[in-house]
């Protein structure tokens, strides 16, 4: 993560100014950047109670609203007090402020000042604070950092890092695309029939289980074994023939036909005679 900071550093200083039911923006050091405040730190003369520490978006002028925030509670006093774990929102050019029923910070009479509103301002929507009150330090610091993935929309290309950040690594093939490896192994996930303009081979073929083959389409490999009917006009041979004996079926050939090889062994043959109506059978 990328280092975001706001406010000024927690250190012991040269005066002190007290806080009491009030809420105040420091005008010291606004954040570097969008992201996250992870942590703060507190140089404080006297405890404070009931603390609250937030960021603020400076709307105009002096007006301000609450961006994020986080209870704190007790903060002791005579050392840098350091809160981590915390996740408060920040974009480039908040503030940083705090809310306190009572207590006292570390300060310097010097510096881009403050300013301040009575009662609990956090959160705020639009408020007007005081005027800026110049020459004021005090030592309440932030730092955090920036997110470190981008999301990826439907419309966004990525590969390798990109597509696992995605949380998505296996694409989903449409109509229009073509692809091959893991691409193939989705489209068995998820069966698409061939119409019979399509052409199909390997990975594509396996999963068109119930294809039927019209009078137009020639099949080989696969697609003749899976075959399940052959138009009046087909030219049938070797598996085909197999295909038809597996279902129960037995083809008739009739006089227009050519039959090669198992189709003679299954071939019904009727022969009109002249004189008694003899039927011959293989």
């Amino acid at each position: 993560m990328a280092a975001i900071d706001i406010g000024a550093a927690a250190t012991d200083r040269a005066a002190s100014g007290a806080i009491g039911n009030e809420t105040f923006i420091f005008a010291e050091n606004p954040a570097n950047d969008n992201g996250a405040i992870t942590s703060v730190e507190f140089y404080c003369t006297g405890a404070l109670v009931d603390c609250e520490v937030a960021t603020f978006e400076n709307v105009s002028g002096d007006n301000f609203t609450t961006r994020d925030s986080e209870t704190i509670g007790a903060v002791a006093s005579g050392s840098k007090q350091t809160f981590s774990g915390l996740d408060m929102d920040v974009e480039t050019g908040d503030y940083i402020g705090v809310y306190a029923s009572d207590g006292d910070f570390e300060l310097d009479l010097s510096g881009d000042g403050f300013r301040y509103k009575d009662g609990d301002q956090i959160p705020c929507t639009n408020a007007t604070f005081s005027s800026l009150v110049a020459n004021r330090t005090y030592s309440l610091y932030g730092e955090g950092g920036t997110a470190g993935v981008t999301e990826k929309s439907s419309s966004d290309t990525g590969a390798g890092a990109d597509a696992k950040a995605s949380g998505n690594p296996i694409a989903t093939l449409v109509k229009a695309e073509t692809g091959s490896g893991v691409d193939a192994v989705d489209s068995l996930e998820t069966p698409e029939a061939k119409s019979s303009s399509d052409a199909g081979s390997g990975a594509e073929g396996t999963p068109v289980q119930s294809a039927i083959l019209a009078g137009s389409e020639s099949g080989s490999g696969l697609e003749a074994n899976i075959a399940r009917l052959l138009d009046a006009l087909d030219t049938g041979g070797g598996a085909e023939a197999s295909s038809l004996e597996t279902e129960g079926q037995l083809k008739d050939l009739f006089a227009s036909e050519l039959g090669e090889g198992a189709d003679r062994l299954v071939a019904r043959i009727e022969m009109p005679t002249k004189g008694g109506g003899m039927k011959l059978w293989t």
